[in-house]
């Protein structure tokens, strides 16, 4: 971005103990480090690496498509969407960023999927606290 210094820094739209948890993401950067990741972003989501992840998460979606129409009308019944959804979610990030090739659905105990399910995982007091503060916060 040639005119940067023209862009002001986004304000915080959370309270101070919560700004370290809400701090690394590239709205409430500021300055330098956020010029850092900006750059790091932009390389990462050019026109042709779009086009190319579009591939892989059509061929994603047809493996999912594929694996429900294999399911009988019972099995159906008891699906639980959230987690599949979840999962495909998972595959498609997993194929995007990281280069490989997991399957969810099929082996829902791979490292890649558990690890991340921990990582945005939260405690009932954590989303009732974040659920709490979202609900009567009002932002600028």
């Amino acid at each position: 971005m040639k005119n940067f210094d023209h862009f002001p820094n986004h304000r915080m739209a959370f309270e101070p103990d919560l700004e370290l948890f809400f701090s690394k993401n590239l709205f409430s950067l500021h300055d330098e480090r956020w010029k850092e990741v900006r750059n790091i972003l932009s390389t990462a989501l050019t026109s042709s690496k779009m086009k190319s992840m579009f591939v892989l998460m059509r061929d994603y979606a047809k493996e999912y498509d594929d694996y429900f129409a294999s399911l009988s009308a019972d099995q159906l019944k008891a699906f639980e969407l959230k987690d599949a959804f979840t999962k495909h979610t998972n595959d498609v990030i997993a194929t995007c960023a990281f280069i490989i090739d997991i399957n969810s659905m099929k082996n829902p105990k791979n490292t890649f999927y558990v690890y991340s399910r921990e990582a945005i995982s939260f405690e009932k007091s954590q989303s009732l606290f974040l659920l709490r503060f979202f609900a009567v916060r009002k932002f600028p």
